[in-house]
């Protein structure tokens, strides 16, 4: 919810809140605990269309990931993860750790990849998307 203070009043943000959550206003949603998800789902609807139906995909990556191993295990290209991984870092829902870099030599040229974490309430909210394991 923080980055986006910049673009919304605050009497925006109540209202949208308010109909994420009803009884948001009230207190009621605070009575429910609600609140988290509330601001992941805000955050979540901030997205682009893209990058939100590639989202469950990402699931499997319980707390963050070298970029290397997400490239390799959701077989996008390291042009699209870029994309999706800058996206979620601008909303608050992915840190990139530069400190932990790897040269990666991708099929589209040679790429810098980080360990990134995903917030602690993203994974959980996407696990329930991911397509059940054929046998």
């Amino acid at each position: 919810m923080v980055p986006h203070l910049k673009d919304y009043t605050p009497e925006k943000l109540v209202d949208e809140f308010d109909q994420l959550l009803p009884g948001f206003t009230s207190g009621a949603g605070k009575e429910r605990n609600e609140s988290l998800r509330v601001s992941l789902d805000f955050s979540l609807r901030r997205l682009g269309k893209e990058t939100q139906k590639l989202l469950p995909d990402l699931a499997v990556f319980q707390g963050g990931a070298m970029e290397v191993q997400i490239l390799k295990v959701i077989g996008f290209s390291a042009q699209v993860w870029r994309q999706v991984r800058d996206e979620l870092a601008r909303a608050g829902l992915l840190t990139i750790d530069q400190s932990v870099n790897l040269n990666i030599q991708t099929n589209d040229g040679k790429y810098v990849g980080y360990h990134v974490h995903f917030h602690p309430t993203l994974v959980p909210h996407l696990a329930p998307q991911l397509p059940a394991a054929s046998s």
